[in-house]
Formats: structure tokens, sequence, C-alpha cells
């Protein structure tokens, strides 16, 4: 009886204990971990969701930049970290795909990790240089299929949705093209403005700003809908390949075992961040449409991806390098 009692007595105390501590959240400065360099997409919407959680929290939140083996670097750091909501995580589709292609990444995608929300989501743009002869995807499998071989696109790295995509695009068009794989976004865009590559696929946040230079082009947005930024610039289905859909993500996430008071305070502040006309303002400026649902929306999400990644990954023959 004396035990029974003891026990209750700590359930309610830990019943009790639960509030204060989301109450009290945070009690120091926050991190979000970001497995890419400053000035990248993800890097950039994590900036814009810290700023506002730093305006809505008494602590302040900031940016943690821990590139390196394709954002697995990030990934370790945050899934070894204590589960207090000290240290949380911000991805992008790296996070699905490096489960398949890092089986030693010491770190499972899923459960080293509780989901927290999906913060936004873009579709991917067909770039080419501007000098390159194609002014269509008509026009671009048309020349790929007269030369096989001498189209080369280019590609941050070998397990990024870019490369993926651009695989899945040459599959489905029947067509015959080169890859020059680079370290980054960065590297393989410069080769791209040079001419030394001919196509890619990139997130409007990246290819702006040599879009609104002329020293890219766009030649369709990979998914449903035309670009608000770019209402030229046709989708894939306009330009007769409805299949090639190409999707970017952002997501937030926390080390495995978070208390559920303060993984619930942190969603619920992280969604009312992402509601704000700030914040909505500044994704819909790089082409990111706010998403802001729910943990279990985002672990259905994440195991969506793995899945479809998987599936594209087997029917391209890509293996990993």
């Amino acid at each position: 009886m004396r035990m029974r009692c003891v026990s209750l007595a700590l359930l309610c105390a830990a019943c009790a204990l639960a509030p204060a501590l989301a109450q009290n959240y945070p009690d120091r400065p926050v991190r979000i971990v970001v497995g890419n360099l400053a000035g990248s997409g993800v890097d950039s919407a994590a900036r814009v969701l810290a700023q506002k959680l730093s305006d809505l929290w008494p602590q302040q939140v900031a940016i943690d930049n821990r590139p390196g083996a394709n954002g697995a670097n990030a990934g370790r750091i945050v899934a070894n970290s204590k589960p207090d909501g000290i240290t949380l995580l911000m991805v992008n589709n790296t996070h699905a795909i490096n489960s398949l292609f890092t089986p030693n990444q010491l770190y499972d995608a899923l459960t080293s990790f509780d989901p927290i929300t999906l913060v936004g989501q873009y579709s991917f743009l067909l770039v080419e240089h501007p000098g390159f002869p194609a002014r269509s995807l008509k026009d671009l499998i048309s020349f790929a299929k007269s030369r096989p071989g001498e189209v080369i696109y280019g590609s941050p790295g070998n397990g990024s949705a870019s490369r993926i995509g651009m695989e899945t695009f040459i599959k489905m068009a029947g067509v015959n093209m080169q890859r020059v794989v680079d370290g980054g976004p960065g590297p393989a865009i410069a080769k791209l403005m040079s001419g030394e590559t001919h196509v890619m696929l990139l997130s409007y946040a990246t290819a702006q700003s040599p879009l609104k230079a002329g020293r890219l082009r766009a030649l369709v947005v990979a998914g449903p809908r035309r670009s608000m930024l770019l209402p030229e610039v046709p989708t894939s289905a306009e330009s007769g390949m409805p299949g090639f859909s190409v999707r970017g993500w952002y997501a937030l996430l926390a080390p495995a075992g978070l208390p559920a008071a303060i993984r619930t305070k942190v969603h619920d502040d992280a969604v009312k961040a992402l509601r704000t006309e700030a914040v909505n303002k500044s994704f819909n400026d790089d082409n990111i449409e706010v998403v802001g649902g729910s943990a279990e929306e985002l672990l259905a999400f994440l195991k969506s991806e793995i899945a479809q990644y998987a599936a594209q990954i087997k029917a391209a023959g890509i293996k990993p390098e």
C-alpha cells in the first residue's frame, strides 16, 4: 500500500512538473543546427524562423551551421544532444535521402528525432545556361535525343534531390545526359553560369539572383503550379511531361525523447511564427509555401518521402559513390 502511494505521489509530481517545464522554456538560448552553409536555402529559412521565435521567446534563437556529409554531420550532433528543446534541427530533402545513401550515418532519420513541424515546401526549377539552344522542355528533350551524351547537367551532390530529380527526368524523357558533381550548390551554379554545364534543377531561392541577372534561364517549374514570381515559366505538365515533379521542403526536428510539454510548446510557437505576415512574406519571396502542420503529419510525410526516394533511386539505378 505504501509503495502504491509513493508511486502515485511520484506520478502526480511528474504531471505537475511537465507544465512548469514548458512554462519556463526556454530558460537559456536555443540553437537550430543546419547541415548547410550560411546563405543556402535551408539556412535562410531557418534564420527567418529563428528570428521570429526570438521575438516570441524570452531567449535568443541562433543558427549553428554544421555542413558536411550531405547534412549528416548536423544530424549526428542533434541526435546525440540532450532532449531538452535547447538544440533543434532544420533539415531538407537530404534528411530523407541520407537514410538511403548513408547507412553508417550513426542515427535513424525517423526514430532518432521527434518531429516538430513541416516548415515549408516548394517546387524545383529546371534551369539552363542562357546560351544553351533549348528554349523549352520539348527543345531540351529533342536536343538531348539528337546528341546523346552531349548535354551535361550539374549536380550539387550524389545524394541530392536535384540529382535524383534529374535522373528521374532522364529516365522519363528517354535521353542520355552526362553529370558533373560539385561539392554543393555554389560550385554547381558557378559551372552552370560559365557554360561548363548546361542544365540543372535548383530551388528558386538558390537560383533567383542569377535568374534576375540573366545569367540563368528557367525552362519549367517541376511542380503542379506556376510560380507567382516567374509567371511566364510553364509547369512540367504544361510542357508535356505531367509526371515530372521535384519537390523541396524544410522541416523542424528535435532529439528523440523531448518532454511532451516542451515538444508541444516548440510546435505551437513554431507554427505561430510561421503564420505571421513577416515569415509568410519572406518565404513567399523565395517561392516557399508555408506549411506548419502537426508533428504526426510531419512523421507521415517523412516516411512517404523516404519511400518515394527509395523507388526513384531504384528506378534510376543510382548507386552511392
